[in-house]
């Protein structure tokens, strides 16, 4: 990705840390914690950026696995993200080009991007797709 050029993407992808899962105790089905939905920092996602599903997944999860088990990258299609009210913000990083957040405003200041409110965490668990889990 070009810095400075918005890219329209199909897709995200957001690595979710072990303590993100929890079994469902009935049912024995792996669920998602709510606060694999919000963060007060900016919902840390990476955009597909014209690259494969397998590419997008297997990059993200090398470069953030810590090696504990329940560890998962999840995805959700851009179209989706858009009917969930939130808006995207292309932040690359160094060391990693397709890296963006999803926020409640992008146009409130820096040190107010969060995704917290309930409705959007709620939209996010509804359209989620779970992409590899360990």
């Amino acid at each position: 990705m070009s810095s400075g050029e918005q890219q329209i993407h199909k897709k995200f992808y957001r690595y979710l840390r072990p303590f993100d899962w929890h079994q469902d105790q009935h049912t024995k089905d792996v669920r998602l914690a709510s606060s694999a939905f919000k963060d007060s920092k900016g919902y840390s996602v990476d955009a597909d950026g014209s690259r494969s599903n397998e590419d997008c997944v297997n990059t993200l999860f090398q470069r953030m696995k810590s090696g504990d088990p329940n560890e998962g990258i999840i995805s959700f299609e851009s179209q989706e993200v858009s009917t969930c009210k939130v808006d995207v913000i292309e932040k690359p990083e160094d060391d990693n080009p397709y890296h963006c957040i999803f926020v409640n405003d992008k146009s409130v200041d820096k040190k107010d991007y969060k995704l917290s409110t309930r409705s959007k965490a709620k939209c996010l668990q509804n359209i989620h797709q779970i992409e590899k889990t360990t």
